[in-house]
């Protein structure tokens, strides 16, 4: 595994998009921040043998996606490296949330969520693994009920949709799988909920907001849905 180069050779072109930005020569007349093809890490590894490793050297990757090659074996690569705004927009999408759970029950709700790093889980065909994710904690899924999944520079909307898509796949539990665009033309953020098909909003909002995302823009869902296979907390009966 290349993580090293890889790594490398993204924070030029990270760096080289952020100057661009600087000196307005950034083109604006498309809605995603390209700034060139994912990095390569590895060419050929199975999901057994990648899972394995992920476990030995968790977090070294960072935003890394397996694309498979076939039903064996796959290809890793990183489209971007792990930023502020890829943080802060988790952050602030889980905290929207949070805030609409103890607003019904007050602050003891905090006590019926889980607080834990995203896990890596197969979605069928692939591992992914979440920006953020978010259950109740007597939820008795393996998968988390609401996932968060951030675009940003290279992401595309087209494959954020369809990682969203997969992670309510019928071998999955997950209940919402929400994502955000976060681009510099186009800003914009989908709520999908499971069922057949999935039942889907999108709001576009202001690029030019001081708020990473207007806490109006976002689109509800029904929170007990947070605790499904578990225990629904008594403010939410």
């Amino acid at each position: 595994m290349m993580v090293a180069s890889a790594m490398k050779q993204l924070k030029i072109r990270y760096d080289a998009h952020v100057d661009r930005l600087l000196s307005a020569t950034c083109p604006e007349d498309g809605e995603e921040d390209d700034v060139s093809s994912p990095v390569v890490v590895c060419e050929s590894i199975s999901k057994d043998a990648f899972r394995k490793w992920e476990d030995k050297h968790e977090g070294d990757l960072g935003r890394w996606e397996y694309v498979p090659l076939d039903a064996h074996f796959g290809r890793i690569e990183i489209d971007s490296l792990t930023t502020a705004v890829h943080a802060e927009a988790g952050g602030c999408l889980y905290s929207m949330i949070l805030e609409q759970v103890l607003n019904i029950g007050g602050v003891r709700m905090v006590h019926t969520l889980k607080d834990r790093p995203s896990q890596t889980h197969d979605v069928g065909d692939r591992p992914q693994r979440a920006d953020r994710t978010m259950s109740g904690r007597l939820s008795a899924n393996t998968f988390p009920n609401v996932v968060i999944e951030i675009c940003y520079l290279n992401g595309s909307w087209d494959a954020l949709v369809a990682k969203l898509h997969r992670w309510l796949g019928p071998q999955t539990t997950v209940q919402v799988a929400i994502g955000v665009q976060v681009c510099t033309v186009r800003r914009r953020i989908i709520v999908l909920r499971r069922g057949d098909p999935p039942m889907e909003q999108v709001v576009d909002f202001d690029v030019e907001s001081h708020a990473m995302i207007p806490p109006a823009t976002f689109p509800s869902f029904p929170l007990h849905l947070i605790y499904h296979n578990g225990p629904l907390p008594a403010p939410l009966v």
